[in-house]
C-alpha cells in the first residue's frame, strides 16, 4: 500500500479517484500497481510514480499504455471532469429490480434522434435512495415507467471493468412522459375516437391455419426458428406459408413493412398475417410505433398475430392485433396446436359419426324388419278373414242348393208318381219341369256370380290396402337410405378431412397403428397420396412420438 498525504478538505476528491481509507492508521491510501499520476499531488515527497520508474517504448514512439493504465487515466479524466454531483436527463427504456434497489437503463431523449446513433447508460438507486424516488413519483401521480422522460441526480461512477454508471441520489417530480411512449398514447386515442382501434381485435380468431401470410426480417434468428417448425406443416400438406421479408429496423422500416403488408392482403383464402421479430435491442421496436403501421393492422380484414421477441415489452401493435404472443416460436407453436387441435377433433369427430351411423343402421334395420313383420301379420290377418267370408258364402251357397234340389227331388217324385196316373199332361209336367229347372240353373249362376265378384272386391281391397302401407314403407326407407348415405365417408372426405388408410386400404385408427406402418395413405376427396415414416428422422420421429402422447391424452 502506498499512503498518501491527503488533507480532509480533499477526502472526497482522493476517493472519488479511487483512493482507500485505512482505519487503523487514519490516512488514505491506494494499493500497488495503481496508476499513480492522479495522487501525485498527495504523493510522499520520496515517492516516484511507477510509470516514471519502468516506462515501456513503443515500436513508433508513439504513448503506449497497458489495459489497466489505459483504464485507469480515463477513470481519473472522468472524474476530473464531472463533479461528485450531477442532474442527468433521459428517457426510461428498462427497469429491473434488484434486491433491495433498482437499475434504470436511460437514453437519450433528444426529438428525431437516430436510434441506432442513441447513446445509453444504467444507473441504480438502493435502499432508501429507491424508496425516495419511488415515494417522490407516487406523490407527483406518476410511477416509474419505461418509456418515461425522468430527470435524475447521480453520483457518476467509473468502474474499472463496467466503465460508466451512477448511484441514483434525487429525482424531479417534474417528469414527462417520453416521446415514444407519448407517441403511442397520441396513436391510439386517435384510433379510438375514429372507432378502428379495436377492429382487428374483434375479428374471430382463426378457426384453422391452412394459408399464412408471414412478414418477418430477413435472415433473422426469430424467422428461421419460426420456418423451422413452419416447414414441417408445410411438408406434411397441413398448412401453406407465404413469406414476406421487410426491414423492422432504419428508416425502410415504414415503408417496407406497409408494402408487405399489402402483398400479405393481396393473397387469397388467407387466415391470418404473421408479423415476427426474434429478440433484440428495445430500441429496435420503437421503429414499428408508426401511426401508418398500427392503421394498417387495425383494419385489415385478416386476423393479424404479431410474435415480436419481447415478452415484456408490450406495443401499440400488441394492442390493436388479433393474437399477440411473446416470440416467434410461441407464435408457430400456437398455429401447430390449433392444428393439431383441430385434427384431434376431427378425429373424434368421425368415430361420432361412425358410431352414430352405425346406430342408424341398426335401427333402421330393425325397423324396417318391424315393419315386414306388421305387413306380413296385417295381410295374413285379412286374408284369414277374407277367406272365412268366403267360406261362409261357399257354405250357404252349398247349403242353400242343397235345399232347393231337396225340396225340387220331393216334387219329382210327387209328379212321378202323378205320371202314372196323369199321362196325358206329361208333357205339360216335363215342360213345366224343363222351366223349373232352367230357374233353379240360372238362380244358381247369379248367386255364384255375386259371390264372385264380392270376392274380386275384397281381393282388390286387401291389394290396395298392402300397396299403400308397402308404398309408405319404402319412401320411409328412401328417407333412411339418403340420410344414411349423408354420413357416407365420402361425403365426409368432400368437406375437406381425410382417412389416414394402411397398404391393405384400411382404416388406421390410430398413432400407434400409423407408426407400425413404414408407409401409409391419406385419403382426400379427389384422390390420396402416401406418406413415408422415416424414424431415423429424430426431430420428425420425436413429433409423432408427442402426437402418440397427445393423442392418448
Amino acid at each position: 500500500m502506498i499512503y498518501l498525504e491527503c488533507p480532509f478538505t480533499e477526502k472526497d476528491d482522493a476517493k472519488a479517484k479511487g483512493a482507500r481509507w485505512d482505519m487503523k492508521t487514519k490516512k488514505w491510501y491506494v494499493l500497488e500497481g495503481t496508476p499513480l499520476e492522479p495522487f501525485q499531488k498527495w504523493l510522499p515527497a520520496n515517492t516516484l510514480p511507477q510509470e516514471q520508474k519502468e516506462k515501456p517504448v513503443s515500436p513508433d514512439g508513439k504513448p503506449q499504455y497497458t489495459v489497466r493504465e489505459f483504464i485507469f487515466g480515463l477513470k481519473t479524466a472522468f472524474h476530473e471532469l464531472y463533479p461528485t454531483e450531477i442532474w442527468l436527463m433521459g428517457q426510461i427504456t428498462k427497469l429491473k429490480a434488484r434486491g433491495d434497489g433498482i437499475e434504470i437503463q436511460l437514453m437519450d431523449c433528444e426529438s428525431n434522434l437516430d436510434l441506432k446513433n442513441a447513446c445509453a447508460m444504467t444507473v441504480s438507486a438502493w435502499n432508501e435512495k429507491n424508496i425516495l424516488i419511488t415515494t417522490k413519483m407516487e406523490q407527483s401521480g406518476l410511477q416509474l415507467q419505461e418509456g418515461l422522460l425522468i430527470n435524475v441526480k447521480i453520483r457518476p461512477k467509473f468502474h474499472q471493468r463496467y466503465h460508466i454508471g451512477g448511484d441514483v441520489l434525487d429525482i424531479d417530480p417534474a417528469a414527462t412522459l417520453g416521446e415514444f411512449a407519448l407517441l403511442q398514447r397520441q396513436i391510439r386515442e386517435k384510433l379510438k375516437l375514429e372507432g378502428i382501434y379495436d377492429k382487428n381485435k374483434l375479428l374471430p380468431k382463426p378457426f384453422d391455419y391452412c394459408r399464412v401470410a408471414v412478414i418477418h426480417p430477413p435472415n433473422a434468428s426469430g424467422y428461421h426458428d419460426f420456418k423451422k417448425d413452419a416447414d414441417i406443416l408445410q411438408k406434411l400438406n397441413l398448412c401453406e406459408f407465404m413469406y414476406f421479408p421487410s426491414s423492422f429496423e432504419g428508416v425502410n422500416t415504414e415503408t417496407e413493412l406497409l408494402a408487405a403488408l399489402d402483398l400479405a392482403l393481396e393473397e387469397q383464402d388467407i387466415d391470418a398475417i404473421v408479423i415476427i421479430r426474434g429478440g433484440g435491442a428495445r430500441q429496435g421496436l420503437l421503429n414499428l410505433i408508426k401511426e401508418s403501421i398500427i392503421r394498417k393492422i387495425c383494419l385489415s380484414p385478416v386476423p393479424v398475430m404479431v410474435g415480436l421477441g419481447h415478452a415484456d415489452d408490450k406495443l401499440l401493435l400488441d394492442e390493436v392485433a388479433n393474437i399477440s404472443l411473446d416470440t416467434p416460436s410461441k407464435t408457430i407453436a400456437h398455429i401447430r396446436n390449433t392444428i393439431q387441435k383441430n385434427a384431434r377433433d376431427a378425429v373424434l369427430a368421425f368415430q361420432e359419426i361412425n358410431k352414430a351411423a352405425t346406430y342408424i343402421l341398426q335401427t333402421a334395420d330393425k325397423e324396417i324388419n318391424a315393419v315386414f313383420d306388421g305387413i306380413k301379420e296385417q295381410s295374413k290377418m285379412v286374408m284369414q278373414e277374407r277367406n272365412k267370408k268366403i267360406d261362409e258364402y261357399t257354405q250357404r251357397i252349398v247349403g242353400d242348393s242343397k235345399l232347393i234340389l231337396s225340396n225340387w227331388q220331393k216334387k219329382l217324385l210327387l209328379l212321378n208318381q202323378q205320371l202314372t196316373n196323369m199321362r196325358s199332361i206329361f208333357t205339360d209336367l216335363e215342360r213345366k219341369i224343363a222351366e223349373h229347372a232352367n230357374q233353379i240353373s240360372s238362380s244358381s249362376k247369379n248367386i255364384l256370380l255375386t259371390t264372385q265378384h264380392k270376392i274380386d272386391i275384397f281381393y282388390r281391397d286387401i291389394k290396395a290396402l298392402a300397396e299403400k302401407a308397402a308404398s309408405r314403407y319404402i319412401t320411409n326407407l328412401d328417407h333412411l337410405n339418403e340420410l344414411i348415405a349423408s354420413f357416407n365417408p365420402e361425403e365426409v372426405l368432400k368437406r375437406g378431412y381425410s382417412l389416414s388408410l394402411n397398404s391393405s386400404q384400411r382404416v388406421i385408427r390410430s398413432v400407434k397403428q400409423a407408426l407400425a406402418e413404414k408407409e401409409f395413405w391419406l385419403k382426400f376427396h379427389d384422390g390420396q397420396c402416401s406418406v413415408k415414416i422415416n424414424p431415423e428422422n429424430k426431430e420428425w420421429y420425436l413429433k409423432l412420438k408427442r402426437l402418440k402422447k397427445i393423442t392418448k391424452n
